[in-house]
């Protein structure tokens, strides 16, 4: 039986994921989660001759409470064999969730960035991950963007997108701010912004 950690959290997961598989109305041709909540899917890629798909995940129930990556893996894009969770929220940046982000290839190593939730904000985080994409190490630096840029009233600060022009790594972070405004951030490491405009 998993333990419940949360008050809505009523039906102990292993109980959650028997009812999925007997409904009669659960997709069979679309991917779903095991049970649970299944949000955003996040590192979409192929990897190796494998499609992963990453998402985000809670599998006590289907409400927001310590977000956990889920991990799925096809080789059609059809059928689907569930995978170990990629991420799961542990004690500093991410205590309360890791939320959405993406899957970038840095120069053969499989990286995650995403952001991590703690004390109600969201900093972006990096894990870097086997060569199958099953295991994952969160980088000790994390949070590695201490804070969103100064001098802006940010309520929201996630949604990565992540790519390499030449030797810089560029991201465009999501965020919610108070005067809309659009910040850019480069730098020579895949991690780290200046929060320059």
């Amino acid at each position: 039986m998993t333990e419940l950690t949360h008050p809505l959290a009523t039906v102990p997961q292993d109980e959650l994921v028997a009812r999925a598989e007997a409904d009669a109305l659960r997709p069979r041709f679309h991917f779903v989660s095991p049970a649970g909540w299944l949000n955003d899917p996040n590192g979409v890629s192929q990897w190796n001759g494998t499609y992963h798909l990453f998402y985000q995940y809670n599998p006590e129930g289907a409400f927001h409470h310590r977000i956990q990556w889920g991990h799925a893996t096809s080789t059609d894009l059809v059928t689907w064999t569930d995978q170990p969770v990629a991420l799961e929220p542990s004690a500093g940046p991410d205590a309360e969730g890791c939320w959405s982000g993406v899957l970038v290839n840095d120069g053969g190593t499989p990286t995650l960035v995403y952001s991590g939730r703690f004390e109600d904000r969201e900093l972006p985080c990096v894990a870097v991950g086997s060569p199958d994409l099953l295991n994952w190490t969160k980088d000790p630096a994390n949070p590695v963007i201490a804070a969103p840029p100064v001098g802006v009233d940010v309520t929201a600060y996630r949604d990565h997108c992540v790519w390499r022009e030449g030797t810089k790594w560029r991201q465009l972070v999501g965020s919610a701010s108070a005067s809309g405004a659009v910040r850019r951030s480069c730098t020579s490491q895949r991690t780290c912004g200046d929060g320059t405009t």
